[in-house]
């Protein structure tokens, strides 16, 4: 049922469009969406489009492939006041996850509201490419930080396991390398995306300031995109840590291991020699 903000809002004016976008590798032959730059080995892609008349009509999409729906409302700065409201209760209501909340973000000639499966870029038509490219980067680049924070929140039980193998390590622990190796390995491709993202998060202030220049700082500072980028530090690291400390009790003890082999295999040689010159010597009497 459609909410009484949602039915009573304006119709859109002329040239609104609704684009669903999908994230694909850098190699795909599709054009980035607005010409957005890729964010973690992927860019935003246009898999369709539509020109919604009503607010409720939008919808998410059932195409599991398409992450974000970007809404582009081509208004002037006298219009865009009644919509910030009317925006944000669409996207919270039908597109946010549960607890989120919608951001909205009022700049001087644009207004953006933003949730986790959608955006919605409102300002004049000769500026509303250029405004909708820039928080389409943001976006993605927000996706891709909480991409990276969902799977080290995964990590927390798998090293829970895995600390006692810390502290020590044993011959029935051998059976689990394999398993420890492969999370390692992961966590090392994880904190690769994280650096990666890193200069997209930290990027220093334009001066002159321009309007997209404010449109990445401002949805930055919104999302907390910096805060959140190091407490994901601390959290991996925090995880690496424990992986680390279970590498290490592992090569000590395969050292160890391969020690205490070689030890009995030179006192079964020295045995036998003793054995063969005890034999030699009992030989040596019988025959005298």
């Amino acid at each position: 049922m459609n909410s009484p903000t949602l039915t009573n809002a304006p119709s859109f004016p002329a040239g609104t469009r609704v684009l669903a976008i999908a994230l694909a590798p850098l190699s795909d032959p599709a054009p980035a969406c607005l010409g957005a730059s890729g964010v973690g080995g992927r860019k935003p892609v246009e898999r369709a489009s539509s020109a919604p008349q009503q607010l409720h009509e939008l919808a998410p999409s059932a195409d599991p492939q398409i992450v974000l729906q970007l809404l582009l409302v081509p208004c002037e700065s006298d219009d865009q006041a009644e919509w910030a409201q009317a925006l944000r209760d669409a996207l919270s209501e039908r597109f946010a996850a549960p607890g989120e909340s919608c951001t909205v973000l009022q700049l001087p000639s644009a207004i953006l509201a933003h949730s986790e499966r959608a955006l919605a870029v409102c300002a004049p038509a000769d500026r509303l490419a250029q405004t909708a490219r820039a928080a389409l980067e943001g976006a993605c680049v927000a996706r891709e930080l909480h991409e990276i924070e969902s799977v080290i929140e995964q990590g927390w039980g798998p090293m829970e396991q895995a600390a006692p193998l810390a502290f020590e390590f044993d011959e029935r622990s051998l059976e689990r390398r394999p398993e420890l190796a492969a999370r390692f390995v992961a966590l090392i491709g994880t904190r690769s995306r994280l650096a990666r993202l890193s200069p997209r998060i930290l990027a220093p202030q334009v001066y002159p300031p321009t309007l997209a220049s404010q449109v990445g700082e401002r949805l930055r500072e919104r999302l907390r995109l910096n805060e959140r980028l190091e407490a994901a530090g601390a959290r991996l690291e925090a995880q690496e840590r424990v992986f680390e400390l279970c590498s290490q009790r592992l090569t000590e003890f395969s050292l160890a291991r391969r020690g205490h082999r070689l030890e009995w295999i030179i006192i079964v040689l020295l045995a036998g020699q003793t054995l063969l010159w005890i034999l030699d010597m009992l030989g040596s009497v019988s025959s005298s």
